[in-house]
Parts: structure tokens; sequence; C-alpha cells
């Protein structure tokens, strides 16, 4: 396989992604990232359990999510409003291959779930400017603050959505050794 396909969801939104680093630990021919899609072609192609290690600096510049707006809509998702900041699908991910079909990415539509994803385990850092200020995350994995910053680990997952609001209030019970959380938005009063 010559061409590895990443999903880029934030290129879809004007000025919202920017790469401002690329390396690869082999060779790269090239990359293209047009719409939501990274294509990178590699200088020799990948053999079956061959690995590639990508590594993506870059900045986001979220937009805010446009209630009401139907031309816009699938960014109710993504993006900040006055009550909390979502970040869904906001990192470049390679989207999973089925041979003889190809890579699967498909169009978003203006409703429902348009993206297919392979496992795989996150490890995802939040930094704020005052820990004792910081807003109330949502995620689909405990937090730990280690040194400053908030860490989460996940496992075999999907995807990595996360959600900041100071008004969120999470409410967490245990079941025969789940954890069970729920967040809501506790009043709304103008935050950003």
């Amino acid at each position: 396989m010559a061409d590895l396909v990443l999903a880029v969801e934030p290129n879809l939104w004007p000025g919202c992604f920017e790469i401002l680093s690329f390396s690869a630990d082999r060779g790269i021919a090239s990359k293209d990232l047009t719409g939501q899609t990274l294509t990178v072609t590699l200088a020799a192609p990948l053999l079956p359990e061959d690995t590639i290690t990508l590594k993506i600096g870059y900045w986001l510049d979220v937009p805010r999510a446009a209630w009401g707006n139907e031309e816009i809509i699938r960014n109710l998702i993504f993006g900040y409003t006055d009550k909390q900041l979502n970040l869904v699908d906001w990192y470049p991910f390679v989207v999973p291959y089925v041979p003889g079909e190809g890579w699967l990415l498909h169009k978003p539509g203006n409703y429902g779930e348009h993206l297919v994803y392979d496992t795989a385990d996150f490890n995802v850092t939040v930094q704020f400017v005052n820990r004792y200020h910081a807003p109330v995350v949502a995620a689909p994995a405990e937090g730990e603050w280690v040194d400053g910053e908030l860490r989460y680990h996940l496992e075999n997952a999907r995807t990595f959505a996360i959600s900041f609001s100071p008004n969120f209030e999470i409410m967490r019970v245990t079941s025969s050794g789940i954890i069970i959380q729920s967040c809501s938005v506790a009043n709304m009063k103008k935050i950003w």
C-alpha cells in the first residue's frame, strides 16, 4: 500500500485547521490535504504487518457553532457556544482500509454519522492556564491531574470526544465495578 488516507474533519471549516509540522519514521513522497482528506503518499509501499509512525503538529481555530443555520448544521457537534466547547473528530486519524473496497471515508451529510473508525488507544493531555479556574471536562475516560495537566488514557475505543464548560454537572454511579457518568448543563449563564 503506497497511500494512507486520514480523515481531517476540522478542515471542513475554512481556517479551522492548519498543519504546523509533519514527519514520519519512513520516507514520504507527498502529502495532500483536500477537504476532509489528508492523503499521504509513501516513498515505498507498506507491506502486510509493516508499521509507520506519523507525527502531525496542527493548529485548531475552533468555530462558533451556528445554532439553527441549516447550511452549516454539521458544526453543532464540533465548535463552541455560549455554554460549552465541544471537540468531536478534532484530530487527524487513519481511516479503515478494506481490501477490494479501499479506504472508508465518506462525505458528510447534514445528519447522521458518516465516519468509520478502527479501534485505537488514546492518550490525551489537556493543559489549562489556571488549573484551579479550569472548566468542568466531560470525556470518555477518567482524567487524572499529573504535573498540572489533565491526562486521559482510553484503550480500544473508536474515538475520543471531549467537552468543556464551567456549567457542567457530572453525576457518577458505580454498578458492578463499572463507572456510569452523566453530564448536563447546570445553568445557562454565558461563559465565553
